[in-house]
């Protein structure tokens, strides 16, 4: 099964933030997974993990549909399996995303991230990241 889990959401409300804790634990919970890739952005994910034998794509930069379709052309040449990132809640970001799904066999599985209090944004963030990482490795037989 291919599936891609978008976190979706206006401007400003923590789906880099969010995606950026779901790698980070992914690499705590699993050493041994190698990095096929891994672009140098300062606050941005993007990064393919091979876990269990099968290849997690993570784009973080949802604000932007030419990063968004790049990132997702990169993922369908490397042969991943499971993708995660983040667009827009609609508009053309949002629209790519579920073309590239239909159009390359992947189910989709959307997560609306909301803007909250800033008080409210960092544990919503960790959430969030926690199911992500639950449902990648789901997604990946472990």
């Amino acid at each position: 099964m291919k599936i891609i889990f978008q976190v979706a959401g206006p401007a400003s409300v923590g789906k880099s933030t969010t995606i950026r804790l779901a790698y980070e634990r992914l690499r705590d919970k699993h050493a041994d997974a190698e990095v096929l890739s891994n672009a140098s952005l300062r606050k941005e994910v993007q990064a393919i993990l091979k876990i269990n034998r099968k290849l997690i794509g993570i784009e973080s930069r949802g604000d932007n549909a030419e990063f968004v379709k790049a990132a997702l052309k990169l993922f369908a040449k490397q042969g991943c399996a499971v993708i995660v990132c983040a667009t827009r809640s609609r508009g053309e970001t949002d629209q790519a995303v579920k073309r590239f799904a239909e159009l390359n066999g992947f189910e989709l599985e959307r997560m609306d991230k909301a803007g909250t209090t800033s008080t409210q944004q960092d544990s919503d963030n960790s959430k969030l990241a926690t199911k992500l990482v639950r449902e990648v490795l789901a997604a990946v037989g472990l």
